[in-house]
């Protein structure tokens, strides 16, 4: 949509099959046009300032009912009365980027539908970790560039700020397997846009190059993506029907690309073009649509659907001889068996959590703590540097464990990833609360992690404990994406831990990682014993990063200890 590339006009002519590929997409767009000017959609836009004014002047003439809501304690009333809501991270502020987190809650709870524009992701670390929290709140739709999305899907380093560095071909798998991942649906804007459920790939083509000279083009197109989603269903045609998040996405885009292309016909340049775009979102109507340029053909890999329909979910196996809880065994949203389920793990693609945040890892371990509040700790290390923390209550209650939980959340939150010891309960009671807690850590002894996996859903962090090669070889058996690392060792006796397993030092730390490395398996973290000065050994063993308690836990001046062990760390690089 960003610059427009000629071509035939077609509807619909899949390569292979899929479902919706060969649906009159046209047609579709039409429809969810006119639902779309039937209901005026009201539109929550939690945006950058750069574009506010613009994405309010593209929805007015469009159709929609803007209202740009991102203070909080107005933000999270408002998702829940709004038709859809628009998250925007172009200038994400301290107190913007809290109403966002607002908002998004509260429209997860009353199910308004709300679209993810990851601006900049990537490059820029604050709002990278800030979108994939996000993440957690099951998105809609998640709109970006080629390269924000590539660097969502975690498979990409980002572009040059906000523009993109990447095309829009070389995103399209990590946007599939981004909607698998997610439950979103995923679109990636460019010369023809690319809009996928993870079943079916879509394109959109048209529009004009001068979008991309107008500041807000594509953000605008994000609350213009919103106002789509949050119609009504087309008339006549039950809400069961097809796939209506991908629908609307596509006639959204194929909507503005008509509009950008009637503007520049008349155009003399950057200024007419954009008064002349308004116009033309005014003036487009679903009869114009009946000529948009839309392909639609089947997502590469098997979808979740298949292996439902061929009975290889992977949840189903006989892993460590405990089977999987069925999928709807609970109530959570997004529950079900991860898409990959059936693919080696050595075929892992994507992630949650990025690698170089495991570089110095804390296990914030009640008894070790004493009498410091554990609070107190967790502050100090993410003032110093530290981005996982582990909580490990060992022999806490419940509900204090969920208290501290809860606690350290509000001090981690955007700043660092928190993960609780063992307690899948408890993991979920928090996020049920609604903290800001990104996983689990568990143990050979614990739940097996295809079914800790399912019931903490896809988006959640899961680590695990192995050392020895019978761990190993469970590790690789596992259903691709349910581990997202492995705590390896101990790789020296340690007195925090007592059933630790015996220490395998760092050559055997270093066999350990080696063999899971070239299986192509999750990273590893040395744990057990480790400490200052040991990061050097741990970078050459092959080490993601190094895991202490102590350390930090006992040091007189926690946020002093995380820095030393941050330092040496990347000096030892």
């Amino acid at each position: 949509m960003e610059s427009m590339a000629p071509q035939d006009t077609s509807v619909s002519t899949p390569e292979t099959t899929a479902p919706g590929a060969a649906r009159d997409w046209a047609g579709l767009a039409a429809e969810h046009l006119a639902a779309f000017r039937a209901a005026s959609p009201l539109v929550q836009c939690a945006t950058n300032s750069v574009v506010t004014n613009f994405t309010a002047n593209v929805l007015l003439a469009s159709g929609a009912a803007p209202a740009m809501v991102d203070v909080p304690g107005e933000a999270g009333p408002f998702a829940a009365m709004a038709s859809a809501v628009l998250v925007n991270l172009g200038t994400p502020m301290d107190r913007q980027r809290e109403g966002m987190l607002e908002a998004v809650r509260a429209a997860r709870t009353a199910g308004t539908p709300w679209v993810l524009d990851p601006v900049a992701a990537g490059p820029l670390r604050l709002r990278t970790d800030f979108a994939r929290e996000l993440l957690r709140f099951s998105p809609t739709v998640i709109r970006g560039n080629a390269s924000e999305i590539l660097a969502l899907a975690g498979t990409g380093a980002g572009g040059r700020g906000v523009d993109a560095t990447d095309d829009v071909d070389s995103a399209t798998g990590a946007a599939v397997a981004l909607s698998r991942r997610t439950g979103a649906v995923v679109a990636v804007s460019g010369p023809e846009d690319v809009v996928t459920d993870g079943t079916t790939v879509v394109r959109v083509a048209g529009g004009s190059e001068l979008l991309t000279r107008v500041t807000g083009g594509g953000c605008a197109l994000g609350a213009l993506v919103a106002g789509f989603v949050g119609s009504t269903t087309p008339a006549g045609r039950p809400a069961a029907e097809g796939s209506p998040a991908l629908e609307a996405t596509v006639a959204a885009h194929a909507f503005y690309s008509a509009a950008a292309e009637r503007a520049a016909a008349g155009a003399t340049g950057t200024g007419s073009f954009q008064a002349a775009f308004l116009d033309a979102l005014a003036a487009v109507g679903p009869e114009d649509l009946a000529s948009s340029r839309i392909t639609a053909a089947a997502a590469e890999g098997p979808s979740e659907g298949d292996r439902a329909r061929s009975g290889e979910s992977g949840w189903d196996r006989d892993l460590d001889r405990v089977g999987g809880i069925p999928a709807g065994g609970t109530a959570l949203p997004r529950s079900a068996a991860l898409p990959g389920a059936a693919t080696p793990v050595a075929e892992q693609a994507g992630q949650r959590i990025d690698p170089d945040d495991l570089s110095v890892y804390l296990v914030a371990d009640a008894a070790t703590a004493g009498e410091r509040p554990l609070e107190d700790i967790v502050a100090a290390a993410v003032d110093g540097g530290v981005r996982t923390i582990q909580l490990r209550c060992k022999d806490t209650p419940a509900k204090e464990f969920l208290r501290h939980a809860i606690a350290c959340a509000e001090i981690t939150a955007g700043r660092a990833h928190l993960l609780l010891n063992d307690r899948v309960d408890v993991y979920l009671a928090a996020v049920a609360a609604g903290a800001s807690v990104q996983g689990v850590h568990i143990g050979q002894k614990d739940l097996p992690p295809h079914s800790v996996r399912q019931l903490i859903g896809p988006d959640a962090v899961l680590g695990l404990s192995a050392s020895t090669e019978e761990d190993r070889a469970r590790l690789l058996r596992l259903p691709a994406g349910t581990v997202d690392y492995v705590g390896t060792g101990a790789v020296r006796a340690t007195p925090t831990k007592k059933d630790h397993p015996t220490p395998i030092g760092w050559d055997g730390f270093g066999r350990f990682a080696a063999a899971v490395r070239a299986a192509g398996g999750p990273p590893c973290v040395a744990i057990g014993g480790v400490g200052p000065g040991d990061a050097a050994d741990a970078r050459a063993a092959g080490a993601a990063g190094f895991a202490v308690v102590r350390a930090i836990c006992s040091a007189e001046d926690p946020a002093a200890a995380s820095r030393q062990l941050r330092d040496e760390w990347e000096a030892a690089a």
